[in-house]
């Protein structure tokens, strides 16, 4: 079956890393820990109930570089992550979620409530998170194989420090994590 192209989402999926107020470690030291321990582990912030998954963003680089530029202050992710083709990522049950009000979280199944994420725009508790176009996995941890994913940077300078901190066991010449350079891509983008 042939898709429609969607200019407005990704084929990829990324796992941001987050701003310290939201996390122990800054950023790049974030991400230094997921690609030294070959994995991404799952949270409860967010999520209904405190259950635990690994959440995600399907928006394109570009949309995410618009939002970092507008006033990253105020975001709490940064251009640090890794990114996993959505077919892969659909394989190991990532799923879009479901953007609902509360009230309709009891309606979900079980196996499916990982996926709620509140959506309310008529009350004094509004909550909209719909720009993120997050998709969850429920699960504690997922292995990385660098052969599967990339590592997004921010910069050629990021990418360099990040190579720079990784022994050779974390980053084997024959098995090396594959980077992408977001101001090298949305340079590029521009130029099109």
């Amino acid at each position: 079956m042939d898709t429609i192209p969607k200019h407005d989402v990704s084929d990829y999926i990324v796992r941001l890393t987050r701003v310290p107020e939201h996390a122990s470690l800054d950023p790049f030291e974030t991400l230094l820990k997921i690609l030294k321990d070959k994995a991404l582990l799952g949270g409860t912030g967010y999520i209904m109930e405190k259950r635990t998954a690994i959440c995600f963003t399907e928006s394109t680089l570009v949309a995410l570089d618009k939002v970092f530029r507008s006033d990253q202050a105020q975001f709490r992710y940064k251009p640090f992550g890794i990114m996993i083709a959505k077919f892969l990522a659909f394989g190991w049950d990532a799923l879009p979620v479901i953007y609902q009000p509360k009230a309709d979280y009891e309606l979900l199944h079980e196996s499916k409530k990982h996926l709620h994420v509140t959506y309310q725009l008529n009350s004094s508790d509004n909550a909209d998170f719909t720009w993120e176009r997050e998709w969850r996995m429920a699960r504690y941890k997922l292995e990385l194989d660098p052969l599967l994913v990339h590592v997004l940077v921010p910069s050629q300078e990021m990418k360099t420090a990040v190579e720079a901190r990784l022994s050779p066991q974390e980053n084997p010449p024959e098995r090396p994590w594959r980077f992408i350079v977001l101001d090298e891509l949305i340079t590029a983008a521009a130029s099109y």
